[in-house]
C-alpha cells in the first residue's frame, strides 16, 4: 500500500504557502512519485474587498438587498468574474504540476452567495459553478490538462439546478455535516440519507472518473479535539458504498488545533478500507493494540470507545448538524433533537466511555514496558479530555432545555435546573481548562464556553426581578447563585442555586492536584483511603432523603447509598421548598453528625 497523492490544504492568509515552499517540496514529491493537489478557501481573495467603493455591483447582495463585501462575490457580474478569474489564473499557473486545483468559496455553512433579483433559480451550487466554469476555461488556455474542483460542501453539497460543469471541473464531495455514527448509505439515518441522495444525484452531472470524496474521519476540529473515534464499521461500509458508486479517490482531512496526544486510529484504518472495502477492520484494530501498546486485550477498549463516541457523534435529528459542534447554535434545533442528543451524551459518558477509560487505566497499570506506558499515557490524556468534553456538552445542552422550559411553562423548578446546569457547566469548563494547562495540550484545544447559559440565566434573573418589583409578595431575588467556598470545609468548593422551587447545592473537591497527592501519600498504611475519604465524607449522602435532602450525581442519578468521590465528580444535593440558608444548615449539621 502506498500514498498516491498529497493534498496541500491551506487558506488565507497563508494562500502562498505552497508556492513559497515549492522549490523545496517539488523534488521530494517527484522522488516519491506523488501527485499534488493545492489550494484552499481563498476564492474571495482574488477580488479585492475594497473595490466595493468603486464597483459595488461586483459584490454579492444580501437578503436585505444590500451590496456587501463580506463573502465571495456577485457571480452574475461578468466584470467581477473577469477580474477574479484573471487574478486566480496568475496564481494557479505558477503551480503547473498540480493534478487538481482547489479555489474554494468562503468556509461558512450558508449565506455567502448572492440574492440577485430574478436569479432565484440559481442555488449556491449554481452560483459557485458559474464562477468555476469561467475560471477553468481561462486556466486551460495555458494549462490544457488542468482540473479545478467543484467543492460540494456546506450549502453547495446539493447538486446545481441550472449550471452544467465545463470540461476540467472535478466533483469534490465533502459531507462535513453528515452523521459519523452511521455509514453514509445507512437507511436508518435520515440525515445521511439526505447526503447520500445529494451525492447520487450530482455524480451523473460530472465526470465520475475525476470525482473525489473528502472525508473527515481524522478531523479533530470537527470532533472538538476529542479522541479520534475509531469507526471501523462506518469506514468499511462507506468504502464499499463509494466503491459501488465508482468513485476512484477518497481522502481524509487530518487537522487539529493543538498537538496530537496519540496516533489517530482512523488514519490507520481508512487506507486499509480503500485497499479492500470488504475487509473486517476490527482485525487491524487488534493488531494496532498489540503492536503499538503491547496489549491485545485493549481491543475491548476500542469496542467501548467505538460505542461511546458513536453516541457522542449522533446528530441524526439535527436540521443543522454543524450546530452540534463548532458553533453550538442550539436555538435553531427542535426540543426533540436536543433531547435525543442529551440522552446520547449521558449514555456515552456514564456507560461505554467510562468503561473505556477504566480499560485504559487497567492496561497502564499492568504494562511492564516504559515505551508502552508512555504511549498509553498519551491515550489516557486524550481519553480524559474526551470525558470532560462530553460532560461539558451535556450540561450546556441540558441547561438550554431547562431555559426553554422556563420560557414555555414558567416552571420554577426548571429555573433552578438552569442555574444548576450553569454551575456544572462552569465546573467542567474550569476542569477542562486546567487539564489543558497541565496536560501538555499545546495550542488551543476547542473547549466550548458557557456564555449562552450565562445570558439565559441573566435574562431569567432580570425578568423575575422586574415582575417581583411589581408584585409585593414575591421575593425580588427569587433566583440566585451563591458561592459556598468560605462556608465549606477546607478542600471543598461549591455553589447554592436558589429559586421559588427550593435550593440545590453543587459541591466538589477544590484541592489542587498537588495537595490531593500529598493527602493520599499521608493516608498510605493507615487503613484510610488517603484524603479521598476525608473530603467526601461530609457530603457523600448515604441516606437519601435525610433531613429533606436528595443527593444525585451530575447526571441526575440518585446516589441511593453509594458514595461519590468528590475528587472526580461533583455531588448535587436538592432540597425542594428549602431556602439556601436552610440547605446550608442541613449540610453543615450532616457534616457535624458525621
Amino acid at each position: 500500500m502506498r500514498l498516491n497523492r498529497m493534498a496541500f490544504h491551506y487558506t488565507w492568509p497563508a494562500r502562498d504557502w505552497y508556492i513559497n515552499r515549492r522549490a523545496d517540496l517539488l523534488p521530494l514529491l517527484r522522488k516519491r512519485g506523488l501527485e499534488t493537489e493545492t489550494g484552499g478557501h481563498f476564492l474571495s481573495t482574488f477580488l479585492p474587498r475594497n473595490l466595493i467603493k468603486t464597483h459595488p455591483a461586483w459584490f454579492r447582495m444580501n437578503q436585505k438587498g444590500e451590496r456587501v463585501n463580506d463573502y465571495n462575490l456577485n457571480p452574475f457580474s461578468a466584470r467581477a468574474r473577469a477580474m477574479l478569474t484573471s487574478n486566480a489564473e496568475d496564481f494557479l499557473v505558477r503551480m503547473p504540476e498540480a493534478s487538481l486545483f482547489h479555489v474554494w468559496a468562503d468556509d461558512i455553512e450558508g449565506g455567502g452567495w448572492s440574492h440577485e433579483p430574478g436569479k432565484q433559480r440559481y442555488t449556491p451550487s449554481d452560483q459557485a459553478l458559474l464562477v468555476y466554469n469561467n475560471l477553468i476555461g481561462r486556466v486551460r488556455q495555458k494549462l490544457p490538462h488542468a482540473k479545478l474542483s467543484f467543492l460540494a460542501y456546506h450549502d453547495t453539497v446539493f447538486p446545481p439546478q441550472v449550471e452544467k460543469p465545463a470540461p476540467g471541473i472535478a466533483f469534490f464531495y465533502a459531507p462535513r455535516e453528515r452523521c459519523y455514527a452511521h455509514a453514509l448509505d445507512d437507511p436508518g439515518c435520515a440525515l445521511n440519507q439526505k447526503y447520500a441522495e445529494a451525492l447520487e444525484k450530482a455524480l451523473p452531472m460530472f465526470n465520475r472518473a475525476d470525482a473525489e470524496v473528502f472525508e473527515y474521519y481524522t478531523d479533530e476540529i470537527l470532533f472538538e479535539n476529542m479522541t479520534d473515534p475509531p469507526l471501523p464499521d462506518v469506514i468499511s461500509r462507506d468504502a464499499q458504498y463509494y466503491h459501488r458508486l465508482g468513485i476512484p479517490a477518497v481522502g481524509s482531512l487530518m487537522t487539529n488545533t493543538s498537538n496530537f496526544q496519540t496516533p489517530q486510529t482512523n488514519l490507520f484504518l481508512y487506507p486499509k478500507a480503500l485497499w479492500n472495502p470488504s475487509a473486517d477492520l476490527w482485525k487491524p484494530l487488534k493488531e494496532y493494540a498489540t503492536l503499538y501498546w503491547g496489549d491485545p486485550a485493549l481491543i475491548e477498549y476500542f469496542r467501548e470507545l467505538n460505542l461511546g463516541l458513536k453516541d457522542v457523534l449522533k446528530v441524526c435529528p439535527y436540521e443543522h448538524p454543524g450546530d452540534a459542534w463548532d458553533s453550538m447554535k442550539f436555538e435553531r434545533e427542535s426540543d426533540g433533537a436536543l433531547e435525543f442528543r442529551l440522552r446520547c451524551l449521558e449514555q456515552a459518558a456514564t456507560g461505554p466511555l467510562a468503561k473505556a477509560n477504566d480499560s485504559l487505566n487497567d492496561a497502564a497499570r499492568r504494562s511492564q514496558s516504559v515505551t508502552y506506558r508512555e504511549r498509553l499515557a498519551g491515550e489516557q490524556n486524550s481519553m480524559n479530555f474526551t470525558l470532560r468534553q462530553a460532560k461539558l456538552f451535556y450540561h450546556l445542552l441540558k441547561g438550554t432545555l431547562f431555559s426553554r422550559r422556563v420560557k414555555a411553562l414558567h416552571d420554577p423548578q426548571a429555573g433552578v435546573g438552569l442555574g444548576v446546569e450553569l454551575v456544572l457547566a462552569r465546573y467542567q469548563w474550569a476542569q477542562q481548562k486546567a487539564f489543558v494547562a497541565r496536560g501538555n495540550l499545546k495550542g488551543e484545544p476547542l473547549v466550548p464556553g458557557t456564555e449562552h447559559l450565562v445570558r439565559r440565566w441573566n435574562e431569567l434573573v432580570t425578568e423575575t426581578s422586574q415582575i417581583s418589583a411589581e408584585v409585593m409578595d414575591i421575593d425580588p431575588e427569587e433566583y440566585a447563585i451563591d458561592d459556598l467556598s468560605e462556608q465549606l470545609q477546607k478542600g471543598v468548593g461549591g455553589r447554592i442555586v436558589s429559586g421559588a422551587w427550593g435550593s440545590v447545592a453543587v459541591i466538589w473537591d477544590d484541592l489542587s492536584s498537588t495537595r490531593r497527592l500529598e493527602i493520599r501519600q499521608a493516608g498510605k498504611g493507615t487503613g484510610v483511603r488517603g484524603g479521598d475519604e476525608e473530603i467526601a465524607r461530609p457530603y457523600a449522602a448515604r441516606e437519601t432523603g435525610r433531613e429533606g435532602l436528595s443527593s444525585f450525581d451530575e447526571f441526575g442519578r440518585p446516589l441511593r447509598g453509594r458514595r461519590l468521590d468528590l475528587n472526580s465528580e461533583p455531588v448535587v444535593v436538592k432540597a425542594q421548598g428549602m431556602r439556601p440558608d436552610e440547605l446550608f444548615d442541613a449540610l453543615d449539621s450532616r457534616r457535624r453528625a458525621d
